[in-house]
């Protein structure tokens, strides 16, 4: 009796390799999408610095906003934030390792975006802030938010600035007056000018840079800099 043609040697053969074929064609095909993803972001991360988001650095380098590192400094990073903004107290943590390594080099300065849609305490930290600032104690004010953000209330804020020694007298007649509310609102002026859309978001010699950044990209960011800029 005739075999069918699937039972013959060939056949058995020819089903083997065939699914062989089609495991690796599986497998080689997950590789390239994964890749292509991958490039993908890589892609729409370099996107951020083209000129494209290139904005005028008189909008958002200002001198009267608190900054630390040289006012000669090459490079100025400047960053919107939101002290109730929790992508920004996980930035508030690279930042501080950034700062604390960089800060004779570059030039960073800090600049208020309440969201107060979705941060409902976020204005009245800000406004904290800049009365922590007019008593020299900004970055140390600053810090405590960020530490303690889950509790941004009015006696919150003013346990703070007992605990840094601020005059609490004058700082709580600042908060009553909302003395330096003209000030955040320029600084949510001069942001939405400048594009921004969420919190945070960086300026680096204006070149715009949102969300997030990891400690290893801004190490990248500001070595390769310096290293164009000393050809």
């Amino acid at each position: 009796m005739k075999k069918n043609w699937y039972k013959r040697w060939w056949a058995i053969l020819l089903f083997v390799f065939g699914g062989i074929s089609v495991v690796f064609t599986l497998v080689f095909i997950g590789f390239f999408v994964f890749y292509f993803f991958q490039i993908k972001g890589d892609l729409e991360f370099a996107d951020s610095f083209s000129n494209l988001d290139l904005v005028d650095r008189s909008i958002v380098e200002t001198k009267d906003d608190p900054s630390v590192g040289p006012a000669d400094a090459q490079l100025v990073i400047v960053e919107f934030s939101d002290f109730q903004c929790s992508f920004c107290r996980d930035e508030f943590f690279v930042l501080r390792e950034v700062i604390a390594k960089y800060k004779d080099t570059v030039k960073f300065i800090y600049r208020d975006f309440p969201v107060e849609i979705e941060h409902p305490d976020a204005y009245n930290a800000a406004l904290a802030a800049n009365c922590a600032y007019s008593q020299n104690k900004f970055w140390e004010y600053h810090d405590l938010l960020f530490l303690n953000q889950q509790d941004l209330s009015e006696q919150a804020l003013e346990r703070y600035a007992k605990e840094l020694g601020l005059n609490v007298g004058t700082f709580s007649a600042c908060m009553k007056t909302q003395k330096f509310d003209d000030e955040i609102q320029q600084d949510l002026v001069d942001g939405l000018s400048a594009g921004i859309a969420a919190t945070p978001t960086f300026y680096i010699n204006g070149l715009k840079v949102e969300g997030a950044v990891t400690l290893e990209v801004w190490e990248k960011i500001i070595t390769d800099f310096f290293a164009a800029a000393a050809q």
